[in-house]
C-alpha cells in the first residue's frame, strides 16, 4: 500500500492582542555594503500586508550604501508573493500619495516565510539600490500578497529615535503598514520594522 500524504498544516491564527512572548533579538535588517545590520526589539506588533519604510545616509558623510538584501519577519510560516518597490526621497515626501509612478519595482517573487521569530530573507537583489551619500534618502516598500508581514508599533517602543551607524540611518519608528492588500493605495498605520 501507498503512504499516506502528509496533511498540509493549518494557516497560524491572525493574533487577537498587541503582545508577543519569543521574540527574536535585533530587528529588521537591511544587508548593506560597508555599513551594520541595525535593528530594534519590541513586544508589541501589527500584521500588515506590507511596510514602506525610509533607510537615508547620514548628513556630512559622502558615503553611498549599496542596498543588497532585506530580511524580515512573517506571521506565517507559508509560502508567500512579495514586491520590493523603491522611490528616491522620503517619506516625508508625500510618497505614498503619489501613485506607481514615482516607485521603481526592485524585485519580485516568492519566498517562504519563516515566522515570528526567525528573519525571513528576500533573495539577493541582482542590482543594488544605491543609498547616495550626505544625507541622501530612499524609500522602500516591501509589499506580500497576504496580510503576514510582522511589524512592530512604534508607539510601544521605549526609543523612537532613528538606529545609526557610520554608513546608515534607519528611522523604525517612521514608516507605515499598509493595511489592504493592493500596493499604493488604501489605508496606512504607524510601524516600524522587528
Amino acid at each position: 500500500p501507498e503512504p499516506e500524504p502528509e496533511p498540509e498544516p493549518e494557516p497560524e491564527p491572525e493574533p487577537e492582542d498587541d503582545t508577543e512572548a519569543g521574540l527574536p533579538d535585533g530587528g529588521g535588517e537591511a544587508d548593506c555594503d560597508g555599513a551594520s545590520s541595525l535593528g530594534v526589539r519590541t513586544p508589541f506588533h501589527l500584521v500588515a500586508y506590507g511596510s514602506v519604510f525610509d533607510v537615508a545616509t547620514p548628513a556630512g558623510s559622502d558615503d553611498a550604501v549599496s542596498v543588497t538584501g532585506l530580511d524580515f519577519l512573517t506571521y506565517q510560516t507559508s509560502t508567500m508573493s512579495y514586491q520590493l518597490f523603491g522611490r528616491d526621497g522620503s517619506l516625508d515626501d508625500g510618497a505614498l500619495g503619489t501613485g506607481m509612478g514615482d516607485w521603481v519595482l526592485i524585485s519580485s517573487g516568492t519566498v517562504k516565510g519563516m515566522g515570528s521569530t526567525t528573519y525571513t530573507s528576500l533573495p539577493p537583489l541582482e542590482t543594488p539600490a544605491i543609498v547616495p551619500g550626505n544625507g541622501g534618502t530612499i524609500s522602500f516598500y516591501l509589499t506580500l500578497n497576504r496580510k503576514a508581514m510582522f511589524l512592530a508599533n512604534p508607539a510601544y517602543l521605549a526609543d523612537s529615535s532613528p538606529l545609526e551607524d557610520d554608513n546608515l540611518v534607519i528611522d523604525m519608528a517612521g514608516g507605515k503598514a499598509s493595511q489592504t492588500q493592493a500596493p499604493f493605495g488604501g489605508t496606512y498605520q504607524d510601524a516600524a520594522f522587528r
